[in-house]
């Protein structure tokens, strides 16, 4: 088998909006939710994974997981490839990170794990309920992160919000990324948006601490800071495995030119965007708008 193990992870039974209505705001008219079995995509990625030769192949499901769902995973894909794990932890106050948040990177790390007891040096890690083309990822992976490398893979760099990282899949060597996933659990505080705090503890990971008061108090030295992480931590993958990504049933949305791929001369990107768009005072103006009741809190 390959070294690049594959890692699936998410519920079995996924509620909410799909692909095609990704760029819009997360509060999504309810007739636009739908409930997702994943179990067919995750089979249809084992069947990807076994034609190119990728593997180990581990799916994380959670004891609390519809029984019926894991018996047929377990029925086509052998049980040394479910990782199960117990029920998640759940807070009715989570001040350290959000349930979804810790549940998310715990059964990830455990993946990871059970990957590299397998034999991995190299993991990709996808969404239970994505179909992605792992195949590209893996093209990716050997492409652009040397087998020394630190670098993590993500999906894109968003020029209206480079603060962010987003999650949907991650390609990376197994070592530095298991390291990387243990510091997270342990210092980030994951609570209000996973996407900042990613970066946030991608930066404090690989360039260390800063004393910088406050998030965006110094937009030009954050931007700066931004960047480095960047240069040091990550590389947004092809535009291609964006294009045939299908989430809940449906191809992701046109970004309309909103992400940057590694096709892009995607550094230079990044450079311009931070140099011309000082970052908003996103957690400001969002904890401004549940006090007045617009959002959720």
């Amino acid at each position: 088998m390959n070294n690049i193990g594959i890692v699936v992870q998410g519920p079995l039974v996924s509620v909410g909006k799909t692909g095609k209505d990704m760029m819009r705001p997360r509060l999504v008219p309810q007739e636009d939710i739908v409930t997702f079995d994943c179990v067919p995509t995750i089979l249809e990625v084992a069947a990807l994974a076994k034609d190119h030769g990728l593997g180990p192949f581990r799916v994380v499901v959670r004891e609390t997981d519809p029984q019926d769902s894991i018996a047929r995973l377990v029925a086509a894909l052998g049980e040394e490839s479910i990782v199960c794990m117990p029920a998640p932890v759940l807070d009715d106050k989570p001040q350290y990170m959000s349930n979804n948040a810790r549940n998310q990177f715990t059964s990830t790390l455990e993946g990871v794990r059970a990957v590299r007891k397998a034999g991995a040096t190299r993991v990709i890690k996808i969404r239970s309920d994505q179909f992605v083309r792992i195949d590209l990822l893996a093209r990716d992976l050997n492409r652009f992160i040397s087998p020394e490398d630190k670098k993590i893979l993500i999906p894109w760099m968003d020029t209206k919000h480079p603060i962010s990282v987003m999650d949907f899949y991650f390609a990376a060597n197994i070592q530095p990324f298991e390291e990387f996933l243990e510091f997270l659990l342990q210092n980030a505080k994951l609570h209000y948006n996973v996407h900042i705090e990613l970066l946030k503890a991608l930066a404090t990971y690989n360039l260390g601490p800063t004393m910088l008061p406050g998030r965006f108090i110094f937009a030009k030295t954050w931007n700066k800071r931004i960047l480095k992480t960047y240069h040091a931590a990550l590389i947004p993958a092809s535009r291609d495995i964006y294009q045939t990504t299908i989430w809940r049933g449906k191809h992701l949305a046109d970004p309309q030119g909103q992400f940057v791929h590694s096709d892009d001369a995607w550094i230079e990107s990044m450079k311009a965007v931070l140099k011309n768009r000082p970052i908003l005072p996103i957690a400001i103006a969002q904890k401004i708008a549940r006090k007045v009741g617009i959002a959720k809190a």
